[in-house]
């Protein structure tokens, strides 16, 4: 068993990669176990990748580390193609192997092949019926391009390879293993104090758009996936509830659970009021009896007379000192200041409907305070019941 340098967990050898310092505090990587050294261990994910260069192989070597997260990565990617280039070179005339479509197939048909190893570039291979059904039974890896497997057994422009060897299979797979098409980060973060969280975060979002990677990022904190992800899934009792860009989901939540969960919200019981044939629907607050106008769709619409919720961000209601009369504007008291750095969260009394707004500035303003508040109408969301 090792320690992985990056998450600190233990794992066989054979699931991770071996790290050896070179000159000037540079790593390499040793995946065929020969660099004689001191070595240290990881697992080849990302994120563990990303540690290693944070500061775990650092403690390891005992060493300053002068290597970049995305410099080792991409040095991880390539050693790996070097070392399935090496394996396939070695078995190619030890009858370990059986290259070309037609002697393929035949060896998956006999049940001699351990793997089929397909060219990422072969086209023809996506009419190959063998091909799919040894995906479907997970003995099918993409790999590399026909002239790149072409070079490593001496045959130019082979698309597909079985591998009749176990050993040979394995050690493939474990090396190819390392550059997958979709990575899995499972809340990687959330045993790092608040600083190196958003240190490491925006350097993995850096990476994985440098690399060109796809990955599946899971977290509970919201801010988390606003900053790492270009699309979010929100989740509730194994149900996707709502997908969308962050920005569209944090501004027109389509529930009331998502409206909860991302971020702060004023969520405001109401009573629809108007037609369904009105583009633009009034509502009545349950608390304090105030009229909302918003326009509306009606996909979105709740019955006449039914209660249903609104929903509108604290940085979006505006604070005024004059006696407003216009559309969503409330006389209000100033009930409660909690001063947050650079911001100020206030929290309003409007008759008994109790509303938070944020302030970048707070002077002149105290509890006890008479103002107006306003909801414009643009930035409030009608939820949909649950």
């Amino acid at each position: 068993m090792r320690t992985c340098v990056g998450c600190r967990k233990e794992d066989e050898s054979e699931a991770m990669i071996r790290l050896v310092l070179g000159d000037g505090g540079m790593l390499a990587v040793d995946l065929a176990g020969r660099t004689f050294g001191r070595g240290a261990w990881a697992h080849p994910r990302t994120d563990c990748l990303v540690r290693a260069c944070r500061g775990g192989a650092a403690k390891s070597f005992k060493t300053a580390i002068s290597t970049d997260a995305a410099t080792l990565v991409t040095a991880v990617r390539a050693a790996a193609d070097r070392r399935v280039e090496a394996l396939l070179s070695s078995a190619r005339g030890a009858g370990r192997i059986a290259p070309g479509s037609d002697v393929a197939r035949a060896a998956f048909e006999q049940g001699s092949a351990k793997l089929v190893l397909v060219a990422a570039d072969g086209r023809a291979t996506a009419h190959l019926g063998f091909v799919g059904v040894a995906a479907s039974r997970g003995m099918a890896i993409l790999w590399g391009t026909k002239d790149r497997i072409g070079r490593a057994i001496g045959r130019p422009g082979t698309a597909v390879v079985a591998i009749l060897d176990d050993g040979l299979s394995e050690a493939i797979a474990r090396a190819i293993a390392i550059e997958p098409a979709l990575l899995l980060f499972d809340e990687p973060l959330s045993n790092l104090d608040v600083t190196l969280r958003e240190e490491t975060r925006g350097e993995l979002r850096e990476l994985v758009g440098r690399l060109g990677l796809t990955a599946v990022y899971v977290t509970h904190d919201q801010e988390e996936a606003f900053a790492l992800c270009d699309r979010i899934s929100v989740m509730a009792g194994g149900r996707i509830l709502q997908t969308g860009k962050p920005r569209d989901l944090y501004e027109h939540p389509a529930q009331l659970s998502v409206g909860r969960f991302l971020g702060r919200n004023n969520l405001i019981r109401v009573m629809r009021l108007s037609s369904s044939k009105s583009e633009l629907g009034e509502f009545k607050t349950l608390d304090g009896g105030h009229i909302i106008r918003i326009p509306v769709d009606d996909k979105n619409l709740v019955p006449l007379n039914q209660p249903c919720v609104l929903a509108i961000r604290p940085e979006h209601v505006l604070i005024s000192s004059s006696n407003a009369n216009g559309e969503n504007a409330f006389p209000a008291t100033v009930r409660e200041i909690n001063f947050a750095g650079a911001t100020s969260s206030i929290k309003f009394d409007a008759q008994g409907l109790i509303l938070e707004a944020l302030a970048l500035d707070a002077d002149g303003i105290a509890v006890g305070n008479q103002r107006t508040i306003i909801l414009p109408s643009e930035r409030i969301a009608l939820l949909k019941n649950e």
